[in-house]
C-alpha cells in the first residue's frame, strides 16, 4: 500500500478510519464536526497528514482512546491535546509510561535512560482520563464506546467497539499482509496473546478494524493465521534448543531462521524481547528447561533432558 497522503474511509455509520502508509486509526463523528479518534498515529510521518486532513474536513477531535502506548500509537497525542483540546483517555499503566521516561525505561528494559528520553521525546503527555479495569464504557457527548480487555501485546492492551458496532482490535492481530513481512510478532506474554486471539475469534460484531492495516467483515481466518504465525515462531525456537545452550546463542540461531538482520543493535535487541518472552511461554507449557551452569542460564528442550 503506497499511501503518500492520508485519507478518510468509511466502514459504517459514523465510523471512519485515518488511512496513513502503515495504520488504520478510527474516527467516529459526533455532533458538529467533532470526532473522537482511537490511537493517533506516528508524530514524524503522520502528523502533518492527519492534521491536514482533519482540517480540510472541518473535523476537531474532542477526544483520543488509547488502545497502548506504544510510539505507532500515541505519536499525535500530545499535539492534539495542545492545539485542539483533545481529551486523552488512557490505562493507569500506559497514563504512567506516557508521562515520565523512567517509568518508560523500566517498561522498555533494553533501552539505557538516555535513548528513553530521545525515544519518548515526540509522545509524553498526560492523560485527562483514567481507564480503570472495572470500567467497562466510555461515554463522549453522547456516544458510548465499550472496551475490550485485550492483553497480551502489551499489559493492558484494549480494543474499543464504536456506536456502530465496529470493533477495533488494534495489535491483537496482525492484518494479512503484515503477517507475510514481520519476522516475529512483538508480545509481552504469549500465553496471554494466545488466548486474547482466541477470544477475539469468537467475539460477533459488524466490522473489524486492525491497526495495521486492514478492515474486515469475518476475522475467523485471520485470527487463525495470527495464532498459526505464532506457534510457529514457538515451533522454530523449541527445535533449536536441542542441546544446553544460552540465551544469547537461541537468539542467535533464531535471527539466522526467520532471516533477522544481525548487523543492527536495533534488531536484535527487539527480537531478543520477542525471542525471551516465547521462550518464557515454552517453559510455562513444560516443553523447556533451564539450569544455571558457571554464571550461565542455559536452556534445553524438556524431551532431550
Amino acid at each position: 500500500m503506497d499511501i503518500v497522503q492520508p485519507f478518510l474511509e468509511h466502514v459504517k455509520g459514523n465510523t471512519w478510519c485515518i488511512v496513513t502508509k502503515r495504520s488504520r486509526i478510527p474516527l467516529f463523528k459526533l455532533e458538529g464536526g467533532r470526532v473522537v479518534l482511537i490511537d493517533s498515529g506516528i508524530s514524524t510521518t503522520d502528523r502533518g497528514g492527519i492534521f491536514s486532513l482533519l482540517a480540510q474536513n472541518a473535523l476537531t477531535v474532542a477526544a483520543v482512546l488509547t488502545s497502548h502506548a506504544h510510539v505507532d500509537h500515541i505519536g499525535n497525542h500530545k499535539a492534539l491535546q495542545k492545539e485542539q483540546g483533545s481529551k486523552l483517555y488512557m490505562t493507569l499503566f500506559d497514563a504512567a509510561i506516557s508521562e515520565n521516561p523512567l517509568y518508560a525505561q523500566a517498561y522498555f528494559y533494553g533501552i539505557n535512560y538516555r535513548n528513553v528520553i530521545k525515544y519518548t521525546a515526540t509522545y509524553l503527555c498526560h492523560a485527562d482520563y483514567l481507564i480503570r479495569p472495572e470500567d467497562e464504557f466510555i461515554d463522549i457527548e453522547g456516544a458510548r464506546f465499550k472496551i475490550l480487555r485485550l492483553p497480551g501485546h502489551t499489559a493492558e492492551h484494549l480494543g474499543f467497539v464504536t456506536p456502530d458496532s465496529v470493533a477495533y482490535l488494534a495489535d491483537a492481530l496482525l492484518s494479512d499482509h503484515v503477517l507475510e513481512s514481520v519476522r516475529i510478532p512483538y508480545c509481552i506474554s504469549c500465553a496471554l496473546d494466545l488466548d486474547t486471539k482466541n477470544r477475539i475469534g469468537k467475539m460477533k460484531y459488524d466490522r473489524y478494524i486492525v491497526a495495521h492495516n486492514g478492515v474486515y467483515e469475518n476475522i475467523s481466518t485471520l485470527v487463525k493465521r495470527n495464532i498459526d504465525n505464532i506457534l510457529s515462531k514457538v515451533d522454530i525456537i523449541y527445535k533449536i534448543a536441542d542441546h544446553y545452550m544460552s540465551m544469547e546463542q537461541i537468539l542467535a540461531k533464531t535471527c539466522a531462521a526467520l532471516g533477522i538482520r544481525t548487523d543492527s543493535i536495533y534488531k536484535i535487541s527487539s527480537s531478543e524481547q520477542s525471542v525471551r518472552v516465547y521462550m518464557e511461554y515454552l517453559i510455562e507449557e513444560g516443553r523447556l528447561v533451564q539450569r544455571a551452569n558457571d554464571g550461565i542460564i542455559e536452556y534445553i528442550r524438556t524431551d532431550c533432558t
